[in-house]
């Protein structure tokens, strides 16, 4: 390490100019960063939920659907100024590039009995859509329409019969007659973006044209519309935050115009490399991936902040011990010195934190993770290489910062681990508060685990200590003093938190990652109590649909779905077929014979709804319904129900396979949690392998990971308590929390072994660690936490969620760092040889 300090510093200018060409080289490239928040996008397109899913759009173009309620004013929508208002909407939204189909109370399909047998034509007939449109000409705007009594009636009628009518009523049509759907079809391969901005500020104008009338809107392509613009407005909002945030938490605790400046520039660098390199990749920004900047800015500022803390450290304490920095003289040397001295920590720390986000990456169900832990990964080594390189380089730069008051000492040959704030004698005789170890001397074994030769007549004479160091010590005490206690008590703790694992849910209902208020939860509501909720199920039918057995068995899955909790509203073939059977005068039931079927068809050739039922051969079909948004639970249920039902009645004439919304939402959560399993797994795995490693020390790996796994068992029982579920943003968490909490234990058995080779005994290596590392840790804690927090402040649940528990994570990660693990190695009398 003191090779490569050497050369930092000796080839700085070069290390800045490749630095500087870099950032502008990437910053170029995120000009053409895109967003993507199409949810389907994400998921693995050899899943069978899926490849099903997308087949059966891509045959009917009922995958992507925005569906449109109206709130009349009045008792009933069927009136002039309603129907004048659904067929304005109809027509405008069929009249946009990409729009497969509309379907509305205006030009949906209807079936009549006549003298003459059945006629198929439209609910709403032109005859009255052009009087319609005539009165609205008539009148001035909404409200001063010009209504004859004839249409008036005939338009009351009309509403009386629609009600009366199956496949209109709670579809199109609600209970009561005051609101209507319109739905919405996008076509396969289709832009959504543009189509329902478009629909968005169509209702938006109506709305201010139309007083008392409300409108709702919900569906898959909607919930991607507010995703994206939310991902753009964390980016805009969260960033300038987060900054502020950390620079007011680095002024507090640096207390040096560089230490809140080149902590910021060096994590905003890393940020611009890194969105730099997803442009290049090719990868857009999703809901996950937009956080990457304030994550960065949490978690790559604790590099710096070590860096600038040891090089303090270095600047008071002087000298070239060991040679390391002779090469250099005045600042340059102290930076060569402080940074061999920090290098190997700050590494340690780094690898282990990339190790937690790579382990995102092997058997990842979503990309969006994949490319979250990827893309995170190479930021954190972007963010550690700028630490140990840009900003010592910066650093040489600039002019020695004033050292803090000197400290006496008697006797210059002390071990001086902890020299910069008090000398470590000192310092172990002040957190024992007057030699109260000594009491306990008869309970050590081994006579150097403590100190109790000091005499208080003959102490050493200290500059008064400050807010921060006279804490640590505090600090250092607990765990010194009271070791047994402090272990016990954490095991305590550890038992009644842990049980809070076993409330946790899972919510992966994009739904529910906007707020109670959100137009779209509120469109949601409105949607499952007036129409029976939006979420698509998709049966395909495949089998002869002229064959009145298979037409049978098709409406027996249909009344088997409208059974179910939550589904609603099941269609197919069958509907048209018993419609037209009852025209014919035959009753409302499927032909007993094929020819009868055949017949039927006939009337129904060419009708553009028949585009979405079934293909032109007639040999496969499909059956909809829609299902109430709902809990993960509810989704396992009845996906899991239907699944069983398709398989138990699938034959040799015909075969079903069921898929939707509410299966591929639980086969995403059940992957999620597979996910979090595997990727816990593979972090604590693979840190501890780079901890043992690199500290040279299995031992040492394990005491330090220890309170690590303490810190995720109690962060998972208060996300189980606190309500928080699992979902996008949240199963992140034990991944992070493995490669980040971790820093704290390397960087305190790092110091301790430091402090062991100084010279000092166990308990005087304690204090001299937290005195040294522990400034550093203190600060790192409260900046990582900090910064974290300010995900609070974004638009998708999930993340304010992933914001609290990572902040609680690094809190409880840094206590048990400072605090459990001393306690442990004292308590256990654990013995981490040093490397001399």
């Amino acid at each position: 390490m003191q090779r490569f300090a050497q050369f930092i510093v000796r080839y700085r200018v070069a290390t800045l100019v490749v630095a500087a060409a870099i950032t502008a080289l990437l910053g170029f490239c995120i000009t053409r960063l895109r967003i993507n928040a199409d949810f389907m996008s994400y998921l693995p397109k050899d899943d069978e939920q899926v490849r099903l899913f997308q087949e059966l759009d891509s045959l009917y173009a009922t995958g992507n659907i925005v569906g449109i309620g109206i709130q009349a004013p009045g008792e009933s929508i069927m009136t002039v100024e309603g129907l004048g208002l659904v067929q304005r909407i109809t027509d405008s939204l069929a009249a946009m590039e990409g729009v497969e189909k509309v379907t509305s109370l205006t030009n949906v399909l209807d079936i009549r009995h006549t003298d003459e047998g059945a006629e198929i034509g439209r609910l709403v007939d032109d005859d009255t859509l052009a009087e319609l449109a005539e009165a609205s000409a008539a009148g001035r705007d909404s409200t001063g329409l010009r209504v004859s009594p004839a249409l008036e009636a005939r338009l009351d009628s009309l509403g009386r019969y629609t009600l009366a009518k199956a496949m209109y009523r709670g579809q199109l049509l609600a209970d009561g007659g005051r609101s209507t759907a319109i739905m919405l079809f996008i076509g396969t391969g289709v832009d959504e973006d543009p189509i329902t901005s478009a629909t968005r500020a169509l209702l938006a104008e109506l709305g201010r044209h139309y007083p008392g009338y409300r409108f709702y809107y919900g569906g898959m392509p909607m919930q991607q519309l507010y995703l994206t613009e939310a991902v753009r407005t964390d980016l805009t909002r969260l960033v300038p935050i987060v900054c502020l945030v950390i620079g007011v938490v680095l002024a507090f605790t640096l207390r040096t115009v560089r230490g809140v400046l080149l902590p910021l520039l060096g994590v905003a660098v890393a940020s611009v490399w890194t969105l730099g390199a997803m442009a290049l990749c090719g990868v857009a920004l999703s809901p996950v991936s937009g956080s990457i900047p304030v994550v960065l800015f949490a978690v790559g500022s604790a590099y710096t902040i070590h860096v600038l803390n040891f090089l303090r450290m270095a600047e008071t304490a002087g000298g070239t011990p060991g040679g390391e920095g002779q090469n250099f003289a005045g600042h340059r040397g102290t930076v060569a010195r402080g940074l061999a001295t920090v290098g190997v920590p700050v590494m340690l720390a780094g690898i282990t934190t990339i190790v937690g986000f790579l382990s995102f990456i092997p058997g990842t169900y979503l990309s969006i993770i994949r490319d979250f832990g990827a893309f995170m990964a190479l930021g954190t080594a972007f963010c550690l290489l700028i630490s140990l390189t840009v900003i010592p380089a910066i650093e040489s730069f600039l002019p020695a910062l004033k050292p803090p008051r000197a400290i006496c000492s008697e006797n210059p040959t002390q071990p001086t681990v902890g020299a910069s704030v008090v000398s470590s004698d000192v310092a172990c005789r002040v957190a024992d508060n007057k030699n109260r170890i000594a009491d306990n001397k008869n309970r050590v074994a081994d006579s150097n685990s403590h100190v109790a030769d000091h005499n208080p007549s003959t102490t050493q004479s200290t500059a008064p200590l400050g807010r921060v160091s006279r804490f640590l010590l505090w600090l250092s005490g607990l765990s010194v003093r009271h070791a047994g206690r402090v272990v016990w008590i954490s095991l305590a703790v550890l038992v009644l938190l842990g049980a809070g694992i076993f409330l946790i849910k899972s919510n992966i209902d994009v739904l529910y990652y906007f707020g109670p208020r959100h137009p779209l939860r509120v469109s949601a509501e409105f949607m499952n109590r007036e129409f029976g909720g939006t979420l698509p199920i998709q049966v395909k039918v495949e089998g002869d649909l002229t064959d009145p057995t298979t037409l049978r068995a098709m409406e027996e899955f249909e009344e088997y779905l409208d059974g179910l909790p939550g589904v609603s509203n099941p269609k197919s073939v069958v509907m048209l077929m018993r419609e037209l059977n009852e025209a014919m005068g035959e009753g409302n039931r499927i032909p007993n014979t094929q020819e009868k079927v055949q017949n039927l068809w006939f009337l129904l050739e060419g009708e553009p709804m028949m585009e979405q039922l079934c293909t032109p051969d007639r040999m496969q079909g499909q059956i909809l319904a829609t299902m109430q948004n709902a809990n993960t639970k509810t989704y396992h249920q009845i996906s899991r129900a239907v699944d069983q039902y398709a398989k138990a009645h699938s034959s040799a004439t015909v075969r079903f396979e069921a898929t939707g919304s509410p299966f591929i939402y639980s086969n995403f959560a059940h992957n999620l949690m597979w996910n979090l399993v595997l990727s816990l797994v593979l972090a604590c795995a693979l840190v501890y392998i780079c901890m043992a490693l690199l500290l040279q020390s299995f031992k040492g790996a394990l005491v330090g990971f220890i309170p690590l796994l303490c810190t995720i068992v109690c962060i998972f029982g208060l996300m189980g308590y606190l309500g928080f579920t699992l979902n996008l943003a949240t199963v992140l968490i034990a991944g992070v929390a493995v490669g980040v909490g971790v820093d704290y234990a390397i960087h305190f058995v790092t110091g301790y072994r430091r402090a062991l080779a100084a010279g000092s005994y166990p308990r005087q290596a304690v204090v001299d660690t937290l005195l040294s590392s522990g400034r550093g840790i203190l600060f790192n804690i409260l900046a990582v936490a900090i910064g974290f927090l300010v995900l609070v402040f974004a638009v998708i649940i999930p993340l304010v969620e992933f914001g609290v528990v990572m902040a609680a994570t690094m809190l409880i990660a840094g206590l048990a760092a400072t605090v459990l693990l001393p306690a442990e190695i004292l308590r256990f009398r654990i013995r981490l040889h040093p490397k001399r």
